[in-house]
């Protein structure tokens, strides 16, 4: 391992605390080298970098401790420019010149007084250590992850997009990027296969493009729409989504999620709105989704449950499925404690409704479990929802819904909300290959990991003693998942190629795959191979 410099002590360290947590969405797609790059090593630094990463680790054998705490950190962008010149910008604003310099073997760097090993350095990445002594004083190991952005004014305005924030089945979450947040509440995320907590890392980015053309008279307002992830990953309880309306009434303004199955978009309910300025959706699966503007109003209804009908203490879901076509689409909506329950956006028509609701004091909070009431029936909506001045209680057209209130509940999900997906582990390295198999419809896809040594982690070696495959999904009907992740931080120096393989079934098939590296998104992308035995190539990265 490269000298590290030593802080001898922590008033030393104390500037670093002036540092967060800052998103780009600079790497580039393809080949992105991650560690020492050939070239030019001061034009490589040169440009605005924004950290991504602080991490501490044992000075002795090197391995992770801790993320230093967001609560104490603030925000900083350093910028190189030519001739060793520069300068920071904190949280506040303020900005200071700095000079920054590479050693001759370009191993070390010198930035605004203070020392570090470069231990790596990309076109888009950049890491550095230095040692510092802790408050117990213990020397320990800093680690600093730097991602390169356009320019000091786009890094604040990117500060969110292409971080994961991993989230377990003991905690709550919230993730926001492109004015839209999205909330997980606690135990949302399904433990692991041994009982034990799982771990899933979300992430909401610009969509590259839509995945199909828009139904007639409609409109994008959100250009490309939203990638939210992990794809096709079916959670405990519904999360909470919530969507800017850009300045139009929501009557006029639908949110639309790109159906696996169908190949087509389907609308999705709202449960609130906020005037003309953001509206919230339940969704038990992430994905696609498109905000749109309707060209033709009153084409929707709603539904309204009163609050007299929902028991104190209580999460209440509506769910909405279609008793006529056979869509597999289950439409959800959401009230919390004490209030009334709306659903709007709902397309005319019959539908199987289903109540189900969960004891707990909020969303980031434990739920004592799901309950399904026993009353079944359907509702009929056709007439259409009329807007009011303000929010869904100002809205006439309502289906006012009452049925269910004396009956009893079983313990439970309900069918409706299909089978909870079993979690995966994640780590420095993660790719997750997802698609959608039918009884009518099945492919075998197969994610491959590729590296130094001649490893190649997959269905016939799920290990390789630093990374792992959690399971090989082979034609079974739903949403099909397969991850490999590192599960040590000794990773060889080498090129790693990340493929996706059509092993048989149904060609042509849609898959989704993201790629995470050090809490960043580094690829995401969808595709289909229509040749069996066919490689598509998916990430490459090298390490030294």
């Amino acid at each position: 391992m490269k000298d590290i410099f030593k802080v001898q002590n922590w008033k030393a360290y104390g500037w670093l605390c002036l540092l967060v947590c800052l998103f780009s969405s600079c790497l580039s797609d393809g080949e992105e080298t991650i560690a020492l790059e050939q070239g030019d090593s001061e034009v490589l630094v040169q440009g605005t970098w924004v950290v991504d990463q602080v991490r501490m680790y044992d000075s002795g054998n090197h391995a992770y401790l801790s993320d230093l705490p967001e609560h104490e950190l603030n925000r900083v962008v350093w910028v190189f420019e030519a001739e060793g010149q520069g300068y920071q910008t904190a949280g506040d604003g303020n900005r200071t010149q700095m000079t920054w310099a590479l050693s001759e073997n370009d191993d070390e760097i010198s930035i605004a007084g203070g020392y570090y090993a470069l231990v790596s350095l990309g076109k888009g990445k950049m890491v550095l250590e230095q040692g510092y002594t802790s408050p117990e004083g213990e020397p320990v190991i800093l680690r600093l992850v730097l991602i390169k952005t356009a320019s000091p004014e786009q890094a604040e305005e990117e500060v969110e997009r292409d971080h994961t924030s991993v989230v377990s089945s003991s905690q709550a979450g919230v993730i926001g990027a492109d004015g839209v947040n999205l909330t997980i509440p606690y135990g949302a995320v399904p433990k692991n296969s041994q009982g034990q907590d799982g771990q899933v890392a979300f992430s909401i980015q610009s969509s590259d493009g839509l995945p199909a053309q828009l139904p007639e008279g409609m409109q994008s307002l959100s250009g490309n729409g939203y990638r939210i992830e992990p794809m096709n990953f079916v959670f405990n309880s519904p999360l909470t989504l919530e969507v800017p309306l850009n300045g139009v009434n929501v009557n006029n303004v639908g949110l639309l999620r790109y159906n696996e199955y169908t190949g087509g978009w389907d609308e999705i309910p709202f449960s609130s709105v906020n005037g003309t300025t953001s509206a919230t959706a339940s969704v038990l699966e992430l994905g696609e989704f498109v905000l749109v503007e309707k060209s033709a109003s009153g084409t929707t209804g709603g539904l309204h449950i009163p609050a007299s009908c929902l028991e104190q203490g209580y999460y209440y879901y509506l769910t909405l499925t279609s008793a006529n076509d056979g869509n597999e689409v289950e439409r959800i909506a959401f009230a919390a404690d004490g209030k009334d329950l709306f659903m709007s956006n709902i397309p005319l028509g019959t539908y199987i409704c289903t109540i189900s609701r969960e004891a707990r004091g909020s969303l980031d909070t434990p739920s004592q479990g799901v309950e399904t009431s026993l009353w079944t029936g359907t509702v009929t909506i056709n007439t259409p929802l009329n807007p009011g001045s303000g929010g869904f209680n100002t809205y006439s057209g309502w289906y006012e819904f009452t049925a269910f209130k004396n009956a009893d509940w079983s313990t439970g999900r309900p069918n409706e909300w299909g089978e909870v997906t079993v979690t995966y582990g994640t780590g420095e390295f993660q790719a997750t290959l997802t698609w959608v198999n039918t009884t009518s419809s099945a492919t075998d896809y197969d994610l491959h990991l590729y590296g130094p040594n001649s490893m190649h982690v997959f269905f016939g070696a799920k290990s390789s003693g630093t990374f792992e495959l959690d399971r090989d999904w082979l034609t079974r009907a739903g949403n099909a998942i397969e991850n490999i992740y590192s599960i040590s931080e000794n990773l060889l120096p080498g090129t790693y190629q990340v493929k996706v393989h059509h092993y048989s079934g149904a060609l042509g098939k849609r898959y989704n795959c993201r790629i995470i590296v050090n809490g960043v998104v580094v690829k995401s992308t969808s595709g289909s191979i229509s040749a069996n035995g066919t490689f598509d190539d998916i990430y490459t990265f090298t390490l030294e």
